[in-house]
């Protein structure tokens, strides 16, 4: 479950918060802005929960603060629909897959990103799945509650594709838990981890 260690390898640090409800109360969430002219977003703020179970990025139009009716979106904004099942417990959603112009976490901005909007008012969350997670190992720091993102291969790719930036880098060495195979974020399972790591780095 330990990776080797890296001689130089470029993260993304963020805060992390779990929710208030006590069904969400171990689901880790990150802060996100939204950019995309054609959906009228501009820097809109996004919770997103991290869900390594979750394929795709996901979220609600009304939580996104996407004014434009559901109406306009499907006459005017390129896409292709879909159908979700597990999201609330009747039948499935209708989503949008489209292409988002401008997701940004922190000092990571990726363009183009492949999302899945819905207009249905039953969703209420918004996951952020392996269509972005899927570009970084994956750190979970449970005693700091911090979230940590390395770059991968994959990542390098993309970005040389779409011309997509990170404001800054930051380089170090840093004994990781790699996370990005897991079907399911298993907090309490990332902290037993985290901590037998440290026993065994300082034995």
């Amino acid at each position: 479950m330990t990776a080797n260690i890296n001689d130089k390898v470029t993260r993304h640090v963020f805060s992390y918060y779990y929710g208030n409800d006590i069904k969400d109360a171990r689901k880790i969430r990150l802060q996100s802005l939204l950019n995309d002219p054609n959906l009228k977003l501009s820097n809109s703020k996004l919770d997103f929960i991290l869900d390594t179970g979750a394929t795709n990025v996901l979220f609600p139009a009304q939580l996104a603060g996407i004014t434009i009716s559901e109406q306009y979106f499907i006459k005017n904004i390129d896409h292709k629909i879909e159908n979700h099942s597990g999201i609330v417990s009747t039948s499935p959603i209708v989503y949008y897959r489209c292409l988002l112009d401008t997701f940004q976490l922190g000092d990571l901005v990726i363009k183009q990103l492949p999302v899945r909007i819905t207009f249905d008012p039953r969703v209420t969350v918004s996951l952020l799945g392996m269509d972005f997670l899927k570009f970084f190992n994956i750190i979970i720091k449970p005693e700091f509650k911090q979230v940590i993102l390395e770059e991968t291969d994959t990542y390098t790719q993309y970005i040389k594709k779409y011309k997509t930036f990170a404001s800054s880098d930051t380089f170090f060495t840093e004994t990781y838990i790699d996370l990005s195979q897991q079907s399911l974020l298993d907090n309490e399972a990332i902290e037993a981890a985290y901590i037998n790591e440290i026993i065994q780095r300082n034995s």
